[in-house]
């Protein structure tokens, strides 16, 4: 496949998956999110709904994995297969909170929480594949994905737990997207994207090292 055509695939495939199959996946969320509460009949049955507090992570945290969008220069059919596999997972977690059923009945709180740190785990290996720095933002969502996996063991015994990794997910996720680090890698992307893998895995290798760096 020459240059063009290569090119080409891959703008579609970012259309594809950014233009309608993310966006519909994290749309229904939001819209089963903003009926739950208004359905609800009082501030303490929100505090007290592991469903509604684990919804309210889902859809900060893949809004957030949303806006990262690597624009449509640097996407490729690898991270295309990730993002595909990351929709997945947020219909998935949403059908076990009962969301897309509109019942309260069987819902698995330990599932969806491990699935939201499976997802968290796997943005690493999307920003892998599309060449961006992975490894100082690798502590971050380490910590997110431990909060996870203990709200995967204590969630469903202990219902205040799970506000405290809903308040926590969410401050970590808007401590992420606010870095100047972040912010400039939006504007820097397609350019680090068009180096060679190696030179753009040596920068990588540099900018952990040298936290100054933007890179």
């Amino acid at each position: 496949m020459d240059t063009d055509s290569e090119k080409a695939m891959n703008q579609a495939l970012h259309r594809l998956m950014y233009g309608l199959l993310y966006p519909a996946a994290l749309g229904a969320g939001i819209v089963a999110l903003a009926v739950k509460v208004m359905s609800l009949r009082s501030g303490w049955g929100a505090m007290l709904d592991p469903a509604l507090q684990l919804g309210v992570l889902y859809c900060v945290v893949f809004s957030a994995s949303y806006v990262a969008s690597y624009p449509p220069e640097a996407y490729n059919p690898a991270a295309f297969l990730l993002d595909l596999v990351e929709t997945g997972l947020i219909v998935v977690g949403l059908f076990l909170l009962g969301y897309l059923t509109g019942t309260n009945s069987n819902v698995r709180i330990g599932a969806a929480y491990l699935l939201l740190a499976a997802a968290t785990s796997l943005q690493l290996f999307w920003r892998v594949s599309v060449r961006r720095p992975w490894k100082r933002q690798a502590w971050l969502r380490g910590i997110v994905v431990l909060l996870l996996v203990l709200g995967a063991c204590l969630g469903e015994r202990h219902y205040w737990f799970n506000v405290g990794v809903m308040i926590s997910g969410v401050t970590a996720t808007i401590a992420y997207v606010r870095r100047p680090e972040w912010l400039a890698e939006q504007g820097k992307g397609t350019a680090a994207a068009a180096q060679p893998l190696g030179e753009a895995g040596d920068q990588t290798e540099e900018a952990d090292v040298n936290p100054g760096s933007p890179d």
